[in-house]
């Protein structure tokens, strides 16, 4: 990411959510701008599932972090106008499934069952210009995740994740 980019998204995600979330502003450890959304990952440390398995946990987790927030951006478009931003701040994350160790095999899987469902906890503020529109805190869960997405669409990262956030954003914006 460009440094200016990150420089200007990091000073206007802590403008955008000064007071929003109901822990006092951190400095983030991550913000990617995905138009018409910028994403804030704060306190990445305290998160409860953002396990890799075949992979170094910072390349993972910068992974991880820049697809869900290029999902929000994506979902974003169909709602939001051109002078519209969505600020997202990210204060947890738990993946779908679950990382085991499995007699037999020479590695850790990560296991998708009914009992770990995929949740994101954020704050959000949709704006157009210095105008607050609409702000929320939200816990997204679907315990029925595994039912959520049909056919080839499994088989794409984080797509359980994805449909959680698609479903957020036609619902709520």
């Amino acid at each position: 990411m460009n440094k200016r980019i990150h420089l200007t998204a990091c000073l206007l995600s802590g403008a955008f959510f000064a007071g929003l979330s109901s822990s006092a502003w951190a400095e983030p450890d991550f913000t990617f701008q995905s138009p018409p959304a910028v994403v804030v990952w704060s306190q990445t440390d305290t998160y409860r599932d953002v396990e890799a398995v075949d992979e170094v946990q910072s390349r993972f987790e910068q992974r991880v972090f820049k697809q869900i927030s290029a999902f929000f951006g994506e979902a974003a478009k169909s709602k939001l106008t051109d002078e519209e931003t969505l600020y997202i701040e990210v204060t947890n994350l738990d993946l779908a499934g679950d990382v085991r160790f499995r007699p037999g095999v020479t590695r850790e899987l990560r296991i998708l069952d009914d009992l770990t469902p995929p949740r994101i906890t954020f704050s959000y503020k949709m704006m157009k210009g210095e105008q607050v529109l609409k702000q929320g805190d939200e816990k997204l869960s679907d315990i029925n995740y595994l039912n959520s997405v049909i056919g080839p669409a499994r088989d794409r990262p984080f797509a359980y994740e994805n449909q959680l956030i698609k479903n957020w954003v036609k619902k709520t914006l």
